[in-house]
């Protein structure tokens, strides 16, 4: 999908390393998220600020055990063109 590869180019632009980029669970979301698994606040704020999503997309789940400290889900209201 051309909005996750860009979405994750813009993550590596501001220092993020990406470890996977591909289809989400399911196709219905209709808002991004920004789960926090394992990162502290500050990294998760500006992850959403770099895609333009709104700070309602953040959710915490801590997950010590996850490989990942965020996972980014792009939901239908994901327009990689905004400028909030």
């Amino acid at each position: 999908d051309e909005f996750a590869r860009l979405a994750a180019t813009n993550l590596t632009w501001m220092g993020y390393q990406i470890s996977d980029v591909g289809m989400a669970d399911r196709q219905d979301y209709t808002e991004s998220q920004v789960i926090v698994l394992n990162a502290g606040e500050d990294v998760a704020e500006i992850a959403a600020q770099t895609l333009d999503l709104l700070p309602s997309s953040l959710h915490y789940q801590p997950d010590p055990s996850s490989p990942v400290d965020i996972r980014v889900i792009l939901g239908m209201d994901y327009d990689p063109c905004a400028d909030r």
